[in-house]
């Protein structure tokens, strides 16, 4: 009997130690919130595809610029600098040439400013997860295998998706949003880089695709 009631009391502290180990290696999510759309802004206001005069208005004038040939493009593209980070303008178009340069990246590495959706460096990766859809009710903090945490149809040709990337060590890697337009091979992505589950880098692309 006395045995019995041993055993009993000993499974007992194990099922605890599981449910104790189990809730330290997950987070609880799901969310309803909106997904990354290329409308996103990514700071003061300021949206992927906006134009330098925009940029000028919105953040001032950057300390430094520099301007790189790019092969892809056949001329060069304009970097613009500020202390956060740096804004990137492409060429136009091949057809329209006329048309101001168009913001291609932005990247956000200082702590002095506010990202997207009030998000900054330094951050947890549950803030980001947070402040976006999710469609995951658990997310492990260490595993193998990259998790998605939606996918939305908005046509035919163009898809959302949300993804968590793991590393080869098993850490949570990168939070990566995308919209995908599959007839242009177009994408407009955002990525928060992370070190020990802190945001390190939040980076917004546009890709022209064909």
């Amino acid at each position: 009997m006395r045995i019995g009631k041993l055993f009993l009391l000993g499974f007992v502290l194990f099922l605890v130690v599981v449910n104790i180990s189990v809730s330290l290696s997950l987070s609880s999510f799901v969310d309803r919130k909106p997904v990354f759309t290329e409308k996103e802004e990514i700071i003061d206001g300021l949206k992927l595809l906006d134009t330098k005069d925009r940029m000028l208005r919105k953040l001032g004038k950057p300390k430094n610029t520099k301007k790189e040939y790019w092969g892809a493009y056949g001329d060069e593209v304009e970097y613009c600098y500020y202390e956060w980070g740096y804004v990137l303008f492409s060429p136009p178009p091949a057809p329209h040439k006329d048309l101001e340069r168009p913001i291609e990246e932005i990247e956000i590495t200082g702590k002095n400013v506010v990202g997207p959706r009030g998000i900054r460096i330094g951050e947890d990766y549950k803030r980001v997860i947070e402040s976006f859809r999710c469609d995951v009710k658990e997310i492990y903090e260490r595993a193998f295998h990259d998790v998605k945490l939606y996918e939305v149809k908005k046509s035919n040709e163009e898809k959302m998706l949300g993804f968590v990337i793991y590393n080869d060590e098993g850490e949570i890697n990168e939070i990566w949003y995308k919209v995908l337009n599959e007839k242009y091979s177009s994408e407009f992505g955002l990525r928060f880089e992370l070190m020990k589950k802190k945001v390190v880098k939040i980076f917004a692309y546009y890709f022209p695709g064909d």
